[in-house]
């Protein structure tokens, strides 16, 4: 599914979940065309104020937890960091109505980055799949674009968590995320 997104995309396409209190992108798919350049996220920990994977499990969950990044340390990358709490809860406002989240050059200048949430039956949203691109390639109009369809992606993602998990194929842990 992330590999067809990602060729379809044009673009990277990364999976990101929470766990033990970070959000951290744990598998990557880059576009099979080597004509096309991309950008790889990396894999790891997220800022939970400025990072689109971030932001899009962030909005969906409970209240404190939001409470809990509003009030800690937000580090400003850029001159597009959101660090104030009130621009960020308004954020999260509109993340949970379009129902994805934006990185807008918030971590890395000429970067950017659209995310929709994973949401698990009995689980929560503890999962996240986005993707990234030049702020030249990630224009306003492709943002909506990919993060509609990140929305579609999210559900299909969710439905073959949801089937592995019931057939035995993920690890017990999984609810610990």
């Amino acid at each position: 599914l992330m590999k067809e997104a990602a060729n379809n995309f044009g673009q990277t396409v990364f999976l990101s979940r929470f766990r033990n209190r970070k959000v951290e992108i744990i598998h990557v798919e880059i576009p099979d065309d080597p004509r096309r350049s991309y950008f790889h996220p990396g894999l790891g920990s997220r800022p939970l104020h400025a990072c689109s994977c971030s932001k899009a499990i962030a909005a969906f969950t409970e209240a404190s937890f939001q409470e809990e990044i509003l009030s800690g340390a937000m580090k400003a990358y850029t001159q597009y960091t959101t660090v104030a709490d009130e621009v960020l809860r308004r954020e999260f406002a509109e993340i949970l109505m379009r129902g994805y989240a934006e990185c807008v050059e918030e971590i890395e200048v000429g970067v950017s980055s659209v995310a929709a949430p994973i949401r698990i039956r009995n689980i929560g949203v503890t999962f996240s799949v986005g993707s990234i691109g030049s702020i030249r390639q990630f224009t306003k109009t492709t943002r909506v674009r990919i993060g509609r369809e990140l929305i579609d992606l999210a559900e299909k993602i969710a439905t073959v968590i949801q089937l592995s998990n019931r057939e035995g194929l993920l690890p017990a842990a999984l609810p610990e995320m």
